[in-house]
């Protein structure tokens, strides 16, 4: 769970606006591109410098810390690795490094809209859809544009409700998530949950890039066939 809290301060003659997001380990605060790209341009109107802070807590109880859990008068250990300034951040285009991630996140937030048409200007025209809940793949940008469509409108009718997360994958570098998949580095996927009827079920989302970074195949999965291990931020 991540909480946002908002922070206006002066110091030396110029007025800061600060977004600082908490998470409870495993996690730590994050914010997407997107709000980092909102925030900053509403700074700039209001001539203030917009900046980001993520914190980190975990329970200095061992037990606890693993649950996830934060109790009052606990003892924590804090991450912070100081305010990143968001005065001139801009949204990844597709020949940066970053645009995978991007991309991952467009992709969830599809799925919790029902809004798909975010994602059509990044398909390739050879795109491929596969998914356990489909008999056919379906080949083709048109095929999989007309699949979302009403895909979109069925997820807006509908009331169940959905709560996606990026994972990144890699052998380096520490990303949030609470999961890991064991396969190649440096893959990027989605993990979501859907509550239906009070029920949760886990849905696993593989996207696949070209060179150019268009996507060419996504995959829904079980994450029952593939193999999880806690992954830790801290």
């Amino acid at each position: 769970m991540t909480i946002h809290l908002h922070i206006i301060a002066n110091k030396n003659g110029k007025r800061y606006y600060v977004i600082v997001a908490g998470g409870v380990f495993p996690y730590e605060g994050k914010i997407s591109f997107e709000m980092k790209n909102q925030f900053s341009n509403f700074c700039k109107k209001q001539d203030v410098v917009p900046m980001f802070a993520s914190v980190g807590l975990m329970s200095n109880d061992p037990i606890r810390s693993e649950a996830g859990l934060a109790l009052k008068y606990d003892g924590y250990y804090i991450k912070y690795t100081g305010n990143e300034d968001l005065s001139n951040i801009t949204l990844p285009t597709q020949e940066s490094s970053e645009y995978k991630d991007y991309c991952v996140e467009k992709i969830i937030h599809a799925y919790e809209t029902g809004n798909f048409d975010i994602l059509y200007d990044d398909f390739a025209d050879d795109i491929q859809f596969h998914s356990q809940w489909v008999l056919e793949p379906m080949l083709g940008k048109d095929a999989l544009i007309n699949y979302y469509n009403g895909k979109g409108q069925a997820l807006k009718k509908s009331s169940s409700k959905l709560n996606g997360s990026a994972v990144v994958i890699t052998e380096n570098s520490k990303r949030n998530g609470n999961f890991i998949l064991m396969s190649e580095p440096g893959k990027v996927c989605a993990l979501f949950s859907q509550e239906i009827i009070g029920e949760t079920n886990w849905i696993f989302i593989s996207p696949k890039f070209d060179e150019n970074n268009k996507l060419v195949e996504i995959a829904l999965n079980d994450p029952a066939l593939f193999t999880f291990i806690p992954y830790y931020a801290f």
